[in-house]
């Protein structure tokens, strides 16, 4: 690689003009050269301040992304990814040891290296190319960004496999069922099926409680929550799912007075500054994409390529389940009709102004243990995230190469941890919608309670989600 010059073309911006006289907002005039582009690569800022990218090829062009997110919403990007992989206390202090050590208990990290591992080659290049980008925007910025200095912390480079910190953290924030397994879980001994189901089944497409539950919930002993897993669960606050109110659309062309689909996106996401989306239009090579972005994720997760536009709106899928385990002896639980070993996991925290922390928790096979170990049972959180080979990048990267509707839907047979509704239309005119993401096919239990997990499991993934391709009532 050698060292190439960003080109900075400014528009007359006001919001930009208000924040120029902080040191470390970016320069919106001029040239930067920065290690590792192919080509001479220019950004210009609109009136909206949307950011224009255009490059020679698509590796200077994800490249420019990352150069951006780390300019603009290096600190927001910076959070994610030190919650997912359990190094928030670097930041914080020791308000959030806790948190970490679920996030490591999880084993977040390795996961993400491990999907890493198996992502295809040329997205991985691309991958490599956002975040080397993302360290190449922070060595333009004159001093680190206001949180960092008020915290008294340096941002530290960033890696390829942590691009997959907001995927997880957005998995966990949009699953559907957790709160109500663990309402039905703290209330076992007052709520039999038929209680619960009065309380929580909303009308009568809900899949029945296994009649399993009201012997389980009676004879099932474990201990009280962990510390860990109570700090984890109280850093998302309430589920957006409950809203019930994420939307998409699309009209198709015997509807519309232009004869072309009409598509419209409204993911409802909790608000937060700055916002959770980062707007941005990137060309290079064959690639020309615009849309919202996540600050420090790869890709366009919603936008259009100039012949193909998507939109993205949570499916509420159940992927989160509590199962309860039988323990055998000090150190083994029962898992179907076999006896296997919790693996215990040292953890050091490091913590910022203080000594680090040392702890050890356990796992098997299907997840964290998130009970004490002081009674017969153990209960166990299993998240399809800790088990899938996530393959977002590639699904995020299909979206922006795809040149009709047809193309786009091959995403939906990949796995991933965010399940989601995906509105598509083409300028042919062609138009549907696709649910995408990986849902756990379960075994013997509905997976709206705890299940017993020496008599259910889960067996794979739904193969396909269900979907539409233009139908004759002329929308979607």
């Amino acid at each position: 690689m050698r060292s190439v010059s960003l080109l900075l073309l400014a528009s007359g911006c006001a919001l930009f003009k208000l924040a120029a006289i902080e040191r470390s907002h970016p320069p919106l005039e001029g040239q930067q050269r920065v290690e590792g582009l192919h080509g001479e690569v220019s950004i210009r800022r609109d009136a909206g301040g949307v950011p224009h990218v255009r490059a020679s090829d698509q590796h200077d062009a994800w490249f420019a992304l990352g150069v951006l997110h780390a300019q603009d919403r290096l600190w927001q990007a910076d959070v994610a990814r030190h919650l997912a992989f359990g190094r928030l206390s670097e930041l914080l202090g020791e308000r959030t040891v806790e948190v970490d050590v679920f996030a490591r208990q999880m084993g977040l990290r390795e996961r993400a290296e491990a999907n890493l591992e198996r992502l295809d080659s040329g997205v991985r290049s691309h991958v490599e190319a956002y975040t080397a980008g993302i360290n190449a925007g922070i060595g333009t910025l004159k001093v680190p960004p206001i949180e960092h200095r008020l915290l008294g912390v340096e941002p530290r480079e960033w890696e390829p496999a942590e691009v997959w910190a907001l995927a997880f953290l957005q998995s966990w924030n949009l699953q559907g069922n957790l709160e109500a397994e663990l309402a039905a879980w703290a209330m076992r001994d007052e709520w039999d099926a038929a209680t619960f189901d009065r309380l929580f089944a909303l009308d009568d497409t809900v899949v029945p409680i296994e009649e399993r539950w009201d012997v389980l919930r009676t004879e099932a002993r474990a201990g009280s929550l962990t510390a860990p897993f109570l700090a984890w669960t109280s850093v998302f606050g309430n589920n957006p799912s409950d809203a019930e109110a994420s939307n998409n659309w699309v009209v198709g062309p015997s509807r519309t007075a232009s004869g072309a689909p009409i598509l419209a996106n409204d993911p409802h996401l909790v608000q937060g500054v700055p916002s959770l989306w980062y707007v941005v239009d990137i060309q290079g090579g064959d690639l020309h994409v615009a849309g919202a972005t996540l600050p420090g994720m790869f890709g366009v997760p919603i936008g259009h390529n100039g012949r193909v536009a998507w939109g993205l709106t949570n499916l509420m899928a159940d992927y989160i389940d509590l199962a309860v385990l039988e323990r055998v002896g000090e150190d083994q639980v029962r898992i179907g009709e076999e006896t296997v070993a919790l693996e215990s996991v040292p953890v050091r925290i490091l913590v910022k102004d203080g000594e680090p922390v040392r702890r050890t928790v356990h796992r098997t096979p299907i997840g964290p243990v998130i009970s004490e170990l002081d009674a017969e049972h153990v209960l166990v959180m299993r998240w399809h995230a800790l088990e899938l080979e996530d393959a977002y990048p590639e699904a995020v990267h299909a979206l922006a190469s795809a040149a009709t509707a047809n193309d786009a839907t091959g995403a939906a047979g990949l796995p991933l941890s965010v399940a989601q509704g995906v509105a598509l239309a083409d300028t042919s005119g062609d138009w549907g919608f696709q649910y995408i993401g990986s849902v756990p096919v379960r075994t013997a239990h509905s997976g709206r309670v705890p299940y017993d997990a020496t008599a259910s499991s889960w067996d794979g993934w739904y193969a396909r989600l269900p979907g539409e391709r233009a139908p004759e009532r002329g929308w979607v």
